[in-house]
């Protein structure tokens, strides 16, 4: 079975797009963490769209951010990788996860709004 580079890409694209969407209704709603789990996924998704067009083939399984950006062949500064780094880890990695409580507790506005947006 062949598959279409162009009908994956679109799917990812699209994907990312209704992501964003639920993560500015859930910051205008003021639920930052949720907000930044599916900010979180508009970026992996738009990453896997560069994937798709880079690789010619699916994208990867992965949800690792810093991952995704080089094997779409992403050249990112320092900040971003951290920033990618802290996204991941808030969402997906268990063992080093912040907490919700201390998330919302602790994060200020700013932070959140840069990270989620």
């Amino acid at each position: 079975m062949t598959i279409s580079i162009e009908k994956l890409n679109k799917y990812w694209i699209a994907e990312a797009d209704d992501a964003l969407r639920v993560a500015d209704h859930l910051i205008e709603k003021g639920d930052y963490s949720y907000a930044l789990f599916f900010g979180h996924l508009a970026l992996e998704k738009l990453l896997k769209a560069l994937c798709v067009d880079i690789c010619g083939d699916h994208a990867p399984p992965i949800h690792n951010l810093v991952r995704l950006a080089r094997i779409a062949q992403i050249q990112i500064d320092e900040q971003t990788e951290n920033d990618f780094i802290t996204i991941t880890a808030f969402n997906i990695e268990p063992g080093i996860r912040i907490s919700k409580d201390l998330f919302e507790t602790n994060a200020h506005t700013n932070f959140r709004n840069s990270i989620c947006c």
